[in-house]
């Protein structure tokens, strides 16, 4: 690899909330990273726990810690990116951890392409406890427009991203009101800035614990994709959108054994577009895999699990 001086600085923005206790391995990936020319942006929203401390005691020449008041993770990766200094930004949440070779990967892909605005990668879910992989979503190829906005179609969310700063600013902030699918708003107004890449590996860990989402309700969660459906211009890809925030609603019905709830969803569903959501994803085989009592079901993983 050349020398850090040479490379293009990449600002990795870590909004956290009352996570001392996780925050410290989040940025330890960070310093374990094979690539080198990072600043570290830990934009704390407001915690009362010890976070201050704990980035005090770092030492670490790299971290600027700066504290704002509580105002959500969105309004935090905001000031972040109004604060970066990078070529990149790259997000990471304070429960998830980078794998070793993952900003050295992205930085390759993007250097690769002028065009280039974004790149991701696979992710796999680990046990706060064990530490144990207990799922993974594997890389997807492509990720395009079109999948943005009919569904979460980026593997690791927020802490995947890992995009050119300009773009960003192009793109337009994440918004405030939302509490759910921001990141799937964003990554809809980034992608069409430029290409999109993916690294052939998984390059985050995501920390499933208690604390994820606290105060997620669905209904919540239905307002906020609606309006984000609401957003996109071109009437099939909102109808197919909306299709698909009433099929997650019936996953979460069906998942809490409310079963006549869900199949209300499923029709609602159904009504609003009665054709496959989405080309790699034929209506008959969602149904079969969303209500398979064994099915394994990766978009309510990441819609329940997810910051």
């Amino acid at each position: 690899m050349s020398e850090p001086s040479l490379m293009p600085l990449v600002s990795v923005i870590i909004p956290t909330f009352n996570r001392a206790h996780m925050i410290g391995d989040a940025l330890e990936s960070v310093f374990q990273q094979t690539y080198k020319n990072i600043e570290v942006l830990v934009i704390d929203d407001g915690s009362t726990d010890s976070t201050q401390d704990v980035i005090a005691n770092l030492n670490a020449s790299c971290v600027r810690y700066i504290k704002q008041k509580n105002a959500g993770a969105s309004a935090a990766r905001n000031h972040g990116i109004t604060l970066s200094k990078g070529d990149y930004v790259a997000f990471l949440d304070s429960d998830d951890i980078y794998e070793s070779k993952c900003i050295e990967a992205k930085v390759a892909i993007a250097l690769a392409d002028d065009d280039c605005v974004l790149v991701g990668g696979g992710c796999s879910y680990f046990d706060e406890h064990s530490k144990n992989c207990i799922a993974d979503t594997p890389a997807r190829t492509l990720v395009t427009y079109e999948d943005l906005c009919i569904f979460t179609a980026f593997p690791g969310a927020t802490s995947n991203i890992f995009a050119k700063r300009t773009a960003i600013i192009a793109a337009g902030p994440f918004v405030t009101s939302l509490s759910n699918s921001e990141d799937r708003d964003f990554l809809r107004r980034l992608v069409k800035q430029g290409n999109t890449k993916s690294c052939n590996f998984n390059t985050i860990s995501m920390r499933i614990h208690s604390g994820l989402r606290p105060n997620r309700h669905k209904q919540k969660q239905y307002a906020d994709r609606e309006w984000i459906s609401a957003q996109i211009p071109e009437k099939n890809l909102r109808q197919r959108s909306r299709a698909w925030n009433a099929m997650v609603m019936a996953n979460l019905y069906w998942s809490e054994n409310q079963k006549l709830s869900a199949i209300a969803w499923w029709i609602k569903s159904f009504l609003i577009y009665p054709g496959s959501v989405h080309p790699e994803r034929p209506r008959l085989k969602a149904i079969l895999r969303n209500y398979s009592p064994n099915s394994y079901y990766p978009e309510t993983v990441t819609s329940l699990n997810t910051k």
